[in-house]
């Protein structure tokens, strides 16, 4: 029977187990692992964040927004996580969840990534103004990062200034 250890992480080398099957591609492998660990561990919220990333590698959708957010809700302050969350949730077509999370995540570590994904997700919902305010914000924090370049491109022309899309698409 597994003991259930509260408020503590799991040995490194049970972490390292997890990644490394992860990085082989053994899901299912780094699944039963994980989830093992879950529950010796059920306080980790880095043995839960990993497993939302395994999850959402194996096409787990729903399972890493579980893993996600059992993660957030003991370390609410993990930017990476909410940027996670905020992928995972596009993917599902949950655009608004994903605008949050985004959100969450540029709040805690202004992140040139993540302020281009929040500007996709605020430009599939016809938000173009606020779409390409984030795409500059990316851009502040990466100016080299071309499909922010791209994107901004993309939001200036359907704002109707032809000119300012020209320059950030020839950024891109």
């Amino acid at each position: 029977m597994n003991q259930r250890r509260q408020g503590t992480e799991p040995p490194r080398e049970h972490i390292d187990r997890l990644i490394a099957l992860y990085e082989r591609r053994e899901l299912d492998d780094a699944l039963v692992h994980g989830e093992a660990l879950a529950r010796q561990f059920p306080d980790s919220p880095f043995v839960s964040y990993l497993l939302g990333v395994v999850n959402a590698a194996a096409g787990n959708l729903e399972r890493a927004v579980y893993w996600y957010t059992h993660s957030l809700r003991i370390n609410p302050n993990s930017a990476v996580t909410h940027f996670n969350l905020g992928v995972t949730l596009d993917r599902l077509g949950r655009t608004n969840e994903a605008i949050a999370s985004y959100n969450e995540s540029v709040a805690i570590k202004p992140d040139p990534k993540a302020y281009n994904n929040l500007g996709a997700c605020l430009s599939e919902l016809g938000m173009a103004e606020a779409a390409a305010e984030s795409f500059r914000k990316a851009l502040e924090l990466d100016p080299e990062l071309a499909e922010a370049h791209n994107n901004l491109g993309y939001e200036l022309n359907r704002l109707q200034r032809p000119e300012q899309a020209a320059i950030s698409c020839r950024h891109a």
